[in-house]
């Protein structure tokens, strides 16, 4: 059976790979709703302009949360 000191430095590992996919994914999502918004910029420009601000505001919130500096 692993030590406390091993099974401290698998969960480490374990939940900072877990941030980065946390980040990564929520950079996706960021990205698709700038597309959206060149996409939509000679329509509805203020609705989904707020919801690329908010996307945007939310990654930084969870990376933030989750001790991720933000180094995009």
């Amino acid at each position: 059976m692993p030590d406390d000191d091993e099974l401290d430095a698998q969960l480490h590992e374990h939940f900072r790979g877990l941030r980065e996919r946390v980040v990564l994914a929520l950079d996706g999502i960021e990205q698709r709703v700038h597309d959206g918004i060149a996409f939509q910029e000679a329509r509805s420009v203020g609705w989904v302009d707020a919801i690329g601000a908010g996307l945007a505001e939310l990654t930084n919130l969870i990376a933030r949360m989750l001790g991720v500096d933000d180094e995009r």
